[in-house]
Parts: C-alpha cells; sequence; structure tokens
C-alpha cells in the first residue's frame, strides 16, 4: 500500500509541477514501512529524480 501511495505521489507531481521550473519534492517517511529490496529500489528512483529536481526525503530508517 505504501508503495503505491509513493507511486501516485510520484506521478502527481510529474502532472502537475512543471518540469522546465523544478521545485523539490518533499517526501515524509514514505519508504518506512517497505522491506529491503523495495527500499533498495524505490532509492534508486528517488535518485534517477533527484538528477533533475530536488529531493527532500525525511525518515527514519538508519540506511
Amino acid at each position: 500500500m505504501d508503495l503505491m501511495y509513493l507511486a501516485v505521489r510520484l506521478a502527481v507531481c510529474e502532472l502537475a509541477l512543471p518540469s522546465g521550473k523544478p521545485c523539490p519534492l518533499i517526501i515524509d517517511d514514505a519508504l518506512v514501512k517497505l522491506d529491503n529490496t523495495r527500499y533498495k529500489q524505490a532509492m534508486s528512483l528517488l535518485k534517477k529524480i533527484a538528477l533533475n529536481r530536488q529531493v527532500i526525503l525525511f525518515t527514519c530508517r538508519q540506511e
């Protein structure tokens, strides 16, 4: 469920925010309930997004 919520948030971000003027993407503990495999995949995706947009991730995870 958390992964689906993250996917929807990222999709809305892509649709609603102009690509020519990227604004920061702020995510608050959206990855906390993911297992290690999904967590690594989500982080990889966020790193790709961070190439074009500032990503601010708040989390309680130690990784």
